[in-house]
């Protein structure tokens, strides 16, 4: 396989090579086909690693948070860590906020 990059993509392509040429590779492709869908919440360890923190902090964080930066991290288990990194981080971010009532939004824009 031949392929081109900027070299300052070197270190990132040569961790994403050594990723793919690793002993590991097969295996964690199994464990991301078999805990892929429902079960994501398996890589949560894996996860808390990559966001330097502790798995018991991520633990305490709200549900939907923690299923979306394992299924973020699902997403992009291939990339290179500086990638994965910022998404998770991404994912971290993500907060769901109640819809607004029609008498809230008039406020907001300033129509009350």
């Amino acid at each position: 396989m031949l392929f081109n990059y900027d070299g300052i993509y070197k270190e990132s392509v040569d961790e994403i090579i050594a990723k793919f040429t690793s002993d590991n590779y097969a295996e964690q492709r199994r464990e991301i086909a078999e805990h892929k869908c429902d079960d994501c919440l398996y890589f949560l360890p894996a996860v808390a690693k990559l966001l330097r923190m502790t798995e018991g902090t991520l633990r305490r964080r709200p549900l939907d948070i923690q299923l979306a930066v394992c299924k973020r991290y699902v997403d992009n288990w291939y990339c290179d860590t500086y990638t994965i990194q910022h998404e998770l981080k991404d994912a971290m971010m993500l907060i769901t906020k109640p819809e607004m009532k029609d008498s809230e939004k008039e406020k907001a824009v300033g129509k009350d």
